[in-house]
């Protein structure tokens, strides 16, 4: 993708309105200096409607050209200030939201349901024929622990609260694919004689967990999004289905 190709599109509209601005004031000192070399060959009532010329030159240079981007800047300004003050409160239900799917992969926990399936898989050698290959928790748990520092080190504005919401997604949707659903679509398409009834069950205890944590996910990036009124947030998780 050629970035320069859209800093250049973003930079044509201020150039064009310089150039404009330059063009305007060069029409306007010229007539002005016309006017002042034969000023003295003029009516003495020539000097209201050169007074009223100038006058007119410069409402409509301040209202055409310097007005808009100074308005502009000001609201920018003011919509980057409510911002900031909202990611500040958003930025506290969203850590809630971190600890917990720290939870989920805590290569520690063996009540959790990625770890429910690598147990699976690595302890029994015909379910390791059958369920796919999934990398230790471990591996991802490190990982995380870079999101956390800079999670940590936020600086309070919404453009880093957006960064850290799309880097939490790619941790989440790692997981929820690796760990959930991959290896659930495998056991759900299973014979149900092939599948312990305590083994599915524990299964389901251990999605139903989950599950209520990507709906409280789900409801926290959709207030959050509504709030910020924008979508930094991915605010659509789907939860496995029961085996």
């Amino acid at each position: 993708m050629d970035f320069r190709r859209f800093s250049s599109q973003e930079e044509k509209p201020s150039e064009s309105r310089t150039v404009q601005i330059i063009v305007f004031l060069t029409a306007i000192l010229t007539g002005l200096a016309a006017l002042a070399s034969q000023y003295t060959l003029l009516p003495w009532w020539s000097s209201y409607p050169l007074a009223l010329f100038t006058l007119v030159s410069l409402i409509v240079l301040l209202k055409h050209f310097l007005w808009p981007p100074l308005r502009d800047a000001i609201v920018d300004r003011r919509e980057r200030r409510r911002l900031n003050t909202v990611s500040r409160a958003v930025y506290v239900e969203f850590g809630d939201i971190v600890r917990r799917f720290q939870e989920f992969i805590n290569a520690q926990k063996s009540e959790i349901l990625p770890r429910c399936m690598i147990d699976l898989r690595n302890q029994d050698t015909e379910w390791k024929g059958r369920l796919p290959g999934m990398p230790p928790l471990v591996f991802m748990s490190d990982l995380f622990r870079f999101f956390l520092v800079r999670f940590e080190a936020w600086d309070g504005t919404y453009d880093e609260l957006n960064a850290l919401a799309q880097h939490f997604w790619v941790f989440l949707y790692q997981c929820h694919s690796t760990y959930v659903v991959e290896p659930l679509n495998v056991i759900r398409a299973m014979k149900k004689e092939e599948v312990p009834e305590s083994l599915r069950n524990k299964i389901n205890l251990l999605r139903e967990n989950y599950s209520a944590f990507l709906r409280d996910y789900e409801t926290f990036a959709q207030r959050s999004n509504a709030r910020l009124g924008g979508s930094p947030f991915v605010d659509y998780v789907r939860p496995p289905e029961p085996v």
